[in-house]
Formats: C-alpha cells, sequence, structure tokens
C-alpha cells in the first residue's frame, strides 16, 4: 500500500472542497469570477484537443520541475484531473526555454531566466496525449531557498512542494514521475 504524500511544512497540502466553499482572502465576486474562468478554461482546453485532433496538429509544450530545498513543486490546474508540474504549451516563435520561464511565472510566480533552466530532455506522446506526434521539453529549475508559490485559483488551483518518492503516489503523468525520480536520483548520486 502506497504512503500518503508528504508535503512540506512550508506549503498546506491540497484542500480542494467539492462543495465549492470561498477561498481564503477572495470576496464572493472574486469566487465567482475565478469559478467562471475555471469553466472557460475547461471549455477551451477540450475544444482545443478536439481541435489538434481533428486537425492532427501537434501539440508542442514545456514542464519544469522546480527543485528547492529537497522537495519538487507540483501544481493542480482547474482544466484537467490530478497533479502535474508547472508548464503550458510553446506560443508562436517563441523558443521552448521562452516558454518555460513564462509558464512558470504566470502560473506560479516564480521568476528566473533562460540560463537558469537545464534542459533535462522531452517527454513524447503517450496515451494521454491528443496525436503521437505531441511532444514537451523538461526544465529543471534548481532553488537554495523554497520560493512563495502564488496561484491565481483560475488556472492553477493548487500548488506546493512535496517530497520526490511522494509523486509515485499522486495521480499524475507517469512520464513525469520516471523523471522527477531519475532527476532526484541523479542529484543524490552527486549529479546534476
Amino acid at each position: 500500500m502506497k504512503d500518503k504524500p508528504t508535503i512540506s511544512p512550508n506549503h498546506a497540502g491540497p484542500k480542494l472542497p467539492a462543495d465549492d466553499r470561498l477561498v481564503k482572502g477572495r470576496s464572493g465576486m472574486q469566487h465567482c469570477c475565478d469559478r467562471v474562468f475555471r469553466v472557460l478554461l475547461k471549455i477551451a482546453y477540450v475544444s482545443f484537443s478536439v481541435y489538434c485532433r481533428i486537425t492532427r496538429r501537434p501539440m508542442r509544450g514545456v514542464y519544469v520541475a522546480v527543485w528547492a530545498n529537497r522537495h519538487v513543486l507540483v501544481i493542480r490546474n482547474s482544466y484537467r484531473s490530478g497533479y502535474t508540474l508547472p508548464g503550458g504549451g510553446i506560443k508562436k516563435n517563441e523558443t521552448p526555454v521562452d516558454a518555460a520561464v513564462r509558464e512558470l511565472r504566470e502560473e506560479v510566480g516564480v521568476h528566473c531566466t533562460p540560463p537558469e533552466l537545464v534542459p533535462a530532455g522531452e517527454i513524447r506522446a503517450d496515451e494521454q496525449t491528443v496525436s503521437d506526434t505531441d511532444m514537451a521539453y523538461i526544465y529543471d529549475l534548481w532553488l537554495a531557498d523554497v520560493p512563495e508559490i502564488r496561484v491565481d485559483n483560475r488556472e492553477v488551483i493548487w500548488g506546493g512542494f512535496v517530497e520526490p518518492h511522494a509523486v509515485q503516489t499522486l495521480d499524475m503523468d507517469h512520464q513525469l514521475i520516471r523523471h522527477i525520480r531519475r532527476r532526484w536520483n541523479e542529484k543524490n548520486a552527486g549529479g546534476k
């Protein structure tokens, strides 16, 4: 039987109420706007996925594994189930590393520069992708201190640092889990 993930003491665990209670520090109107945005994001995500499937347009994206204090940052998006790493699509005329910097800033409020991101490979299409040409670049960001994580409660509804061994107990893409475990083992073996 798998243990529950260990969440770092600086970041509360994922509390995602089914009854849609108000988020601390947000007014009722902000909460309603958040709900509308989440619904619209879900519709846009599904619509874009269908469009890509019909047109056979390959999806290109990025993921960033943010490492700090022996933990890795994971998030939950409002429009998909499960946990993931911060990341998203690559815009037209945008390099993968620039997309990674932008997505990290937009999704969790973490600022970095392209040279700080360590290229860590690619994820190719699998059963969770739209077509067999889908792929994503993976980057690692190694930080000395745990940064403040800011989620917008619209696209990203939770973010926190977990111990690397705990990701295998989360509902997360198996390729991302494999990356986290591999990089953690390399780091502990003296590599980076």
